[in-house]
């Protein structure tokens, strides 16, 4: 027994301190992938937004140029020339501006920059650049990513940068033996050999688990980010799960 009580009291130190620098790490976890979620869903939101945008001006002009008979989607719903929302179409607003030219002159803005956009994108791809002074050719290559403006992506760079730079520095938070689920496991199979019906009894495997994921998540975060896409695609690597520490 004395044996028994000399090895619990070296097992709860060493469980302890573990939690103490796993609680650190996961408070500091839980805000950079709380930012992250909040970032990739305003992105995700944006993108949207202006998917929708883009194929609202499509419609406005096909509209115009009378070649839409039937829309059913919108503000207004059209069908066979019945406006079914029954809302007045407001052409001027209180200070008496027009605002189907303004409208018009900012849909034209948005074509222009998704223009632009588009032709530097395929400048890298298209070897004859001869094609991409083409209106047709430019419009149907365009993709909802020319929908995004340099300011957008500038915002977008410096935020991802700055919860890189926060990631970064989380392992400092500790000492390098608690960040390895190598020595972590080393812990719980030598109590499980010592004492594998306490072990069971106390349901250990459960807490290793949980202790576990703290240092994956923190690899996750790491070295795993859907806004490496969206920053630049084509230095993304695939990673694979053996690629990974856990």
């Amino acid at each position: 027994h004395g044996q028994a009580l000399e090895y619990y009291q070296g097992l709860r130190e060493d469980l302890a301190t573990w939690m103490g620098a796993l609680r650190e790490l996961n408070g500091m976890v839980e805000k950079v992938e709380e930012a992250k979620r909040q970032l990739e869903a305003e992105m995700s939101w944006r993108r949207l937004e202006r998917f929708w945008e883009w194929g609202k001006d499509c419609t406005e002009v096909l509209e115009k140029q009378g070649l839409l008979e039937t829309k059913v989607v919108g503000e207004d719903c059209y069908l066979d020339g019945v406006n079914f929302n029954n809302a007045p179409v407001q052409e001027v607003d209180e200070f008496g501006r027009d605002l189907s030219s303004m409208a018009s002159i900012s849909r034209v803005k948005r074509w222009n920059q998704r223009r632009k956009s588009c032709i530097r994108r395929l400048l890298g791809v298209h070897t004859d650049s001869g094609d991409l002074e083409n209106p047709f050719q430019q419009s149907i290559v365009c993709s909802n990513e020319d929908n995004v403006d340099s300011g957008e992506f500038g915002e977008r760079k410096q935020r991802y940068e700055a919860l890189t730079k926060a990631v970064a520095i989380i392992p400092d938070l500790v000492k390098d033996d608690y960040l390895s689920i190598s020595n972590l496991c080393t812990l719980f199979f030598n109590w499980e050999r010592e004492y594998p019906e306490d072990y069971a009894t106390c349901y250990a495997e459960m807490s290793l688990v949980q202790m576990i994921s703290v240092l994956v998540r923190l690899e996750m975060c790491e070295r795993w980010n859907v806004l490496d896409i969206c920053v630049d695609p084509s230095s993304t690597p695939c990673l694979e799960t053996s690629d990974f520490k856990w």
